[in-house]
């Protein structure tokens, strides 16, 4: 794996990096202070689902915009989700127990639970989640726990993912390109490999593919598979929004 190169800051409390850790790749990772005292996570409501990362409401406004939850035909998300305090009526909800997630409060303290969750808790204000889980207290998946699902698991994609630093303060965003050789995209056990060397000691994975995309400011900043060059309707966006100054 080669070492990443340095941080780049986006505003106080973000920074990015973009890196190639092995041939064929290309990454961008998103570091989240999430004691910014001007920066709040938000996703975006149920009734928006079924809208492209550019056309939720606020995606001109925020700092960044990114794909979220894995979805059906409906745009129904995968497991336990919650907008702005508000859960969703319309869930996968057989996957809620075996689906990794985000919580978070209102004080923008953040968990990630790697074994699902069948219920809200009454303090969380915001919770996405995805499958499967790629760093586990500081182990990675490996090559051998891809082996169960090889074409989803095992093959190069786009890919989303998430991951807490041990502080719990900070919040690791990494965002695979792929689909466009010569870069090809991540397994899941070396996207897992990076969270870990990144310092991510819980991770998970979120939709990907044709999904996995970011806006900077209201701009797509990262290249498009060559098969879907249009963005893609999500269930979802998490977007990071500029709290206005007090």
């Amino acid at each position: 794996m080669a070492q990443p190169p340095t941080w780049q800051d986006l505003a106080p409390g973000l920074q990015l990096r973009r890196w190639s850790p092995w041939p064929q790749t290309q990454l961008h990772v998103l570091r989240l202070d999430l004691a910014a005292p001007g920066l709040r996570l938000r996703l975006t409501p149920e009734t928006e689902r079924g809208r492209t990362l550019d056309a939720f409401s606020g995606a001109r406004e925020a700092l960044i915009s990114l794909n979220a939850s894995f979805f059906d035909r409906e745009f129904s998300p995968r497991g336990l989700t919650l907008s702005e305090g508000q859960p969703w009526a319309s869930v996968m909800a057989a996957q809620r127990e075996s689906s990794p997630l985000l919580a978070c409060d209102a004080a923008q303290r953040c968990e990630i639970l790697l074994q699902g969750h069948a219920a809200y808790r009454p303090d969380w204000q915001l919770v996405v989640a995805g499958t499967p889980w790629l760093v586990d207290a500081g182990r990675a998946r490996s090559p051998a726990d891809d082996a169960a699902c090889a074409a989803f698991c095992a093959r190069p994609h786009p890919r989303s993912a998430l991951g807490l630093e041990a502080d719990g303060r900070h919040l690791l965003i990494v965002l695979a390109e792929g689909r466009r050789p010569p870069v090809l995209g991540l397994s899941l056990s070396r996207l897992a490999q990076t969270l870990q060397a990144l310092g991510a000691v819980q991770a998970f994975n979120l939709d990907g593919g044709g999904s996995t995309a970011w806006l900077l400011r209201g701009e797509l900043a990262m290249a498009r598979p060559l098969n879907e060059p249009a963005l893609r309707p999500l269930a979802n966006a998490l977007q990071l929004l500029e709290r206005a100054p007090r």
